[in-house]
């Protein structure tokens, strides 16, 4: 077990569950694992994602397998299968020893790896002498990036950080569209090119408009160089039905007055 990663089941650590929205309803999640730096939830994440597409290989193989039409075909598909079984499961098993669960057991279920980042927006001298001016600056919110000084500006974990993402990549998709409508009306001439220009002004506008909401919310600007600097990560696979019913039924068990020794002594205190 490597120190950057810990089980949510290992002691001292609490499985913590999660409600995630699907076009079905509420999913409720039950966190696995619990990793405690950078580089071992890109590590994890490349792991994990390697073995799922190994598993959904071997599905593919034993689907092909049960629909060959020859006994010759079945024989050579399941020869590969098997190959491919074993080599799966020695990975699968070190993956084990190394992050506490099986990928097999959990492979056709939803997962979610909730991570935690920084936002660092780069800054010229300059500005980090205004900044650390000011009366409430903190100098551990000053982070270097290769050579370069920069700023936190945010922490987000989980689908607050997976909303940022979506919206920078929204909002750069904005700005891309819009110096190609700018080079549009470069090129019109007459009619088209005035219809052309006012289109592009109310587009303009709106990016504007979510460039500075997205700075109120954020700390973020189109204007700035930043950085998404990850810093810790909790995988959490979806329950079933049964197990969330059990895990239920298991924490009213555990908080019930009866069960408790203070319970026992305020009975035998009123006899």
């Amino acid at each position: 077990m490597t120190t950057a990663t810990t089980p949510a089941a290992a002691s001292g650590i609490k499985a913590e569950r999660i409600a995630l929205p699907s076009n079905q309803g509420p999913i409720i999640f039950e966190s696995l694992l619990h990793i405690n730096n950078a580089n071992s939830v890109n590590e994890f994440a490349t792991q994990y994602s390697a073995l799922i597409n190994q598993f959904q290989r071997l599905q593919g193989i034993a689907q092909r397998r049960d629909q060959a039409l020859t006994t010759a075909e079945k024989d050579a598909l399941n020869k590969v299968l098997e190959a491919e079984v074993r080599d799966f499961d020695a990975k699968d098993s070190l993956f084990q020893r190394v992050y506490g669960f099986r990928v097999a057991a959990i492979a056709t279920r939803p997962v979610y790896l909730s991570k935690t980042a920084r936002l660092l927006l780069s800054v010229t001298d300059e500005e980090l002498t205004k900044a650390r001016a000011e009366k409430e600056f903190k100098e551990d919110t000053v982070v270097t990036v290769e050579g370069k000084k920069h700023l936190v500006s945010s922490t987000m974990s989980g689908t607050a950080l997976d909303e940022f993402v979506r919206n920078v990549e929204a909002i750069s998709q904005q700005r891309n569209g819009l110096i190609q409508h700018k080079a549009a009306v470069d090129a019109a001439t007459g009619d088209d090119k005035k219809t052309l220009d006012e289109s592009f002004k109310k587009a303009e506008a709106e990016l504007i408009k979510n460039n500075e909401i997205m700075a109120k919310t954020y700390g973020f600007s189109l204007t700035r160089n930043f950085t998404l600097e990850t810093q810790s990560g909790k995988f959490f696979v979806a329950l079933t039905q049964e197990e969330v019913q059990k895990a239920v039924s298991a924490e009213q068990a555990a908080a019930s007055p009866s069960t408790t020794t203070e319970a026992i002594a305020a009975k035998k205190a009123k006899n």
